[in-house]
């Protein structure tokens, strides 16, 4: 009975000393290996593929409101992502729209100016998209945007 004890304990220290040893080998391996973000395995939006150019500031084909005769013209440079950005909306936009814009004063115009995160980039896209469709629905679609940033 003692031999049956002695082997059966000389079996479990074995596997308990295997096991300790393949937990210690896997914290290396682990501690050791590259670590992938979630934000590298999104797909990144900002690389621009292909050629570009720039020919002058054109803020005209850009979103606006207002009376195009204005000889005022604002410009707002946002990022849907950025919490200023949207403070400064809820705090002022609302004024600008009624006493300048909605009185034919000032025409306003939206540049979206993406510099938070990928999603950035995506949303300025989208809005760019809808913008190009669609003057009257991007100004729905903007307001919704904000909604959505956190502060």
């Amino acid at each position: 009975m003692n031999k049956f004890r002695n082997k059966s304990l000389y079996f479990i220290i074995s596997i308990l000393s295997l096991l300790v040893i393949f937990l210690a080998l896997l914290v290396v391996y682990n501690n050791n290996s590259p670590k992938i973000s979630a934000l590298e395995k999104m797909p990144n939006y900002t690389e621009i593929k292909g050629k570009y150019y720039v020919e002058g500031f054109k803020y005209e084909k850009q979103p606006h409101l207002g009376n195009t005769d204005a000889k005022v013209k604002v410009i707002e440079y946002a990022d849907f992502k950025c919490p200023a950005c949207k403070k400064w909306k809820e705090a002022n936009r609302e004024r600008l729209k009624k006493e300048f814009v909605d009185s034919g004063k000032a025409e306003i115009f939206f540049i979206n100016y993406a510099f938070i995160d990928r999603d950035s980039i995506l949303a300025a896209s989208a809005g760019e998209a809808i913008a190009h469709q669609n003057n009257e629905i991007f100004w729905g679609f903007y307001e919704k945007m904000y909604v959505y940033v956190g502060c």
